[in-house]
């Protein structure tokens, strides 16, 4: 085998590998892609099962978030009222605001978050 022979030989293999690897690449973006998409569908899909379970929200009980909006809102509230406790992680203030959070409905987890950090924000 000539030098030359070689040479083309290795670009020919070099080019080869170059493409699979690009191959390789795409269907690793495409899986990501297509992973997001079960993630996102998933959500969509607990959304459509908790408003399909609960309505309209009239049969939830009274003070559960529901929907995707009436959950944001709920943790946006302890969100606001955490910020103001910044030397408690999540679960001392949750903890420390309701005592045992296993029972307590949305709306009053917040509440309660609010009654707890807002006094302790003047101090």
């Amino acid at each position: 085998m000539t030098n030359e022979e070689r040479e083309e030989l290795v670009n020919a293999a070099n080019a080869y590998l170059a493409e699979a690897l690009n191959a390789e690449y795409r269907a690793e973006l495409a899986y990501a892609k297509a992973k997001e998409a079960v993630v996102a569908a998933r959500r969509l899909h607990d959304a459509a099962l908790a408003v399909a379970a609960w309505g309209d929200g009239v049969s939830a009980p009274e003070g559960r978030a529901v929907t995707p909006e009436q959950k944001r809102k709920a943790m946006e509230r302890v969100l606001a009222a955490w910020l103001l406790v910044p030397e408690l992680r999540l679960g001392q203030f949750i903890e420390n605001a309701t005592g045992n959070p296993f029972y307590v409905e949305d709306d009053a987890l917040a509440e309660a978050c609010e009654a707890y950090a807002y006094p302790r924000r003047r101090t």
